[in-house]
């Protein structure tokens, strides 16, 4: 079953953007495990936060992604100066009515 997970980042973009811009370090200890296990991925900005937005073939996947992407997530929150949580859903395929 496929797992999206969406996580608010509450910082304004561009200090989201220099942050993973000036620590790249950080930013790939994220980015290599999601190039494995994530599906698809969306950043939404607001004014004031970010959410991104990942899906993730399977619970197992989301699983390996966090156990691998840990230290980089743990690492990237504190570089932010948030916690970083995530919020699980299980993606339901729903046909749309015959119109």
């Amino acid at each position: 079953m496929t797992v999206v997970v969406t996580v608010l980042i509450d910082a304004p973009p561009s200090v989201v953007a220099k942050v993973e811009s000036d620590n790249p370090d950080i930013f790939d200890k994220i980015m290599g495990p999601a190039e494995k296990y994530v599906t698809a991925h969306r950043r939404l900005l607001g004014e004031a936060s970010v959410m991104d937005i990942d899906e993730f073939a399977s619970m197992e996947d989301h699983d390996a992604f966090v156990a691998e992407a840990a230290e980089g997530i743990e690492l990237y929150g504190k570089a932010l100066g948030v916690t970083l949580t995530g919020t699980l859903w299980e993606l339901e395929d729903t046909p749309l009515p015959d119109a």
